[in-house]
């Protein structure tokens, strides 16, 4: 579907949710009260009105913002940074708003890997809300300029569907990546400033236990060498090398950055949210950073090591990694089995 085509469907359905939803708070909020005192689950209806009440009035905003920040008259440079300042902004306000209504805590260990030269971040794809972490752990409070790699569904929502396609992104059909989504998510590992980066997700989506039975099936049918390393993957989806050798073959000089993180499992489907059991976690993630000179050249050679990288990811996911000593060519916070 064209973007204006998508976007006379979405713009309206927000406006009028947005609208309904504000004026029918107050019975809305009434309601999830007492559904949580039949069916006590931390009061997490009252918190998911609130968020999903919090979400229609951020998405307005930011989609209200895009507009008056288009209607300025500077262009070239400076629109690009104040597309940059809002997509910071939004990102924020959005992850503070799940936090607050959830109460969630964020740990981070390794931050010292994202200082330096350009890179390639590398991030565990665990549910919806990790769609904001590189924003919110990475870009926003380092000013830090992303450029995103991201499933094409996002642009469902409008605020990322607008801001995003003003920056450097690419939105990609995961069931179909062509020669040409390639080449793109090549050319954004290229003019970048020292301190930015690319942001993509190996596993193309975030995990589920369907998911990865699904993928293992599919590799075991295609006879992948890879099908024990990928079954031996527990909390992650099989790593795929595509975008990550596409960018290093476009821009051979960034090195990788790669973040692993725990605590938002139960994010991934609406029915384990609704449990409760995701209210007070807390997230904690991990950065580590592999010199260039340290990741291999060539496709299959990338391919292999990746998965060396997905093995320490799914790692700390399933919570088995503490703090280790490093190996030659990674940062202080990596895993020993990393580099």
């Amino acid at each position: 579907m064209g973007s204006l085509r998508r976007r006379s469907v979405t713009l309206p359905l927000l406006a009028t949710a947005s609208v309904l939803g504000w004026l029918a708070a107050p019975v809305l909020l009434a309601g999830a009260a007492l559904v949580d005192l039949v069916r006590p689950r931390r009061a997490i209806a009252s918190r998911l009105t609130a968020f999903g009440l919090a979400y229609l009035a951020l998405e307005s905003l930011g989609v209200l913002a895009a507009g008056l920040s288009w209607l300025w008259p500077s262009r070239g440079a400076r629109f690009l940074e104040r597309s940059y300042a809002l997509q910071r902004a939004w990102s924020g306000a959005m992850f503070r708003a799940a936090s607050r209504a959830l109460s969630l805590r964020v740990e981070v260990e390794g931050t010292d890997a994202l200082d330096g030269g350009p890179f390639v971040l590398l991030m565990r794809h665990a549910s919806l809300i990790d769609t904001v972490l590189p924003s919110v752990l990475v870009a926003n409070p380092r000013r830090r300029r992303l450029r995103y790699v991201l499933k094409r569904e996002l642009l469902w929502d409008p605020c990322l569907d607008l801001v995003g396609n003003r920056l450097p992104n690419h939105f990609v059909d995961r069931a179909d990546v062509r020669d040409e989504d390639l080449a793109a998510i090549g050319a954004l590992g290229v003019g970048l400033r020292p301190g930015d980066g690319v942001m993509l997700y190996p596993e193309g989506t975030f995990f589920t236990e369907a998911r990865r039975a699904r993928e293992l099936a599919r590799m075991k049918e295609r006879g992948s060498k890879y099908y024990d390393r990928a079954r031996a993957l527990e909390r992650t989806l099989p790593p795929r090398v595509g975008g990550l050798d596409a960018i290093l073959s476009a821009a051979p000089a960034l090195d990788v950055v790669v973040c692993a993180h725990r605590g938002l499992g139960g994010f991934a489907r609406l029915p384990d949210i609704a449990r409760g059991g995701v209210v007070g976690a807390t997230i904690e993630v991990r950065f580590w950073r592999v010199r260039r000179a340290d990741v291999p050249d060539g496709r299959e050679a990338r391919q292999a090591w990746l998965y060396e990288q997905w093995e320490a990811v799914d790692r700390f996911a399933r919570g088995e990694l503490a703090r280790e000593p490093v190996r030659a060519g990674v940062s202080a916070s990596a895993p020993e089995a990393a580099s």
